[in-house]
């Protein structure tokens, strides 16, 4: 409207100029032009109040989300917090046992070591007694041929010093 930008001043000045029978029309038209412009203000303010309670209706809302994060964010504190303390009472209970499991690997290891020395002299009387066999079949072995050889001697001998022999060892 090439009206509604020309000023009010202006207006009254044209209008002047123009006579005064188009003034009922003029204002006329003046007033529509007020009465658009006020609807258009009411709808604006309308729309503004309704935005308004849109952004505190949001507001409200995030607020709300706020505090619940909050009080999560305690709650996780809290539990936290406890974890904390579980976990030092655990690491206080944990120190004794890494110390008895030290003590359990140290007395493992002696006993695997009474194993192998309880095998060991489990092992010896058996080496020994094998030793001792050995040394019997040695020794059997020598005294079968000790009386081959003495047969074989006899043989060579006169039968009557054999006899003498045999006489002497009745």
């Amino acid at each position: 409207d090439a009206a509604s930008a020309v000023s009010p001043n202006k207006r009254v000045s044209f209008s002047e100029e123009d006579g005064n029978a188009d003034k009922p029309k003029a204002a006329q038209e003046d007033a529509d032009k007020a009465h658009r412009v006020m609807e258009e203000l009411a709808a604006e303010g309308w729309r503004a109040n309704r935005e308004m309670k849109d952004q505190r209706a949001r507001a409200d809302k995030a607020e709300s989300e706020v505090k619940k994060l909050q009080a999560e964010v305690a709650s996780l504190r809290k539990e936290l917090s406890a974890a904390n303390e579980k976990e030092k009472q655990l690491q206080e209970k944990l120190v004794p046992l890494l110390l008895e499991q030290s003590r359990m690997k140290q007395l493992t290891k002696e006993v695997e070591e009474l194993r192998v020395a309880a095998q060991s002299a489990k092992e010896k009387p058996k080496d020994i007694a094998g030793a001792v066999a050995k040394v019997k079949l040695e020794y059997e072995a020598q005294v079968g041929k000790m009386r081959s050889e003495i047969a074989e001697l006899r043989k060579q001998v006169p039968s009557e010093v054999a006899k003498d022999t045999r006489g002497k060892e009745k």
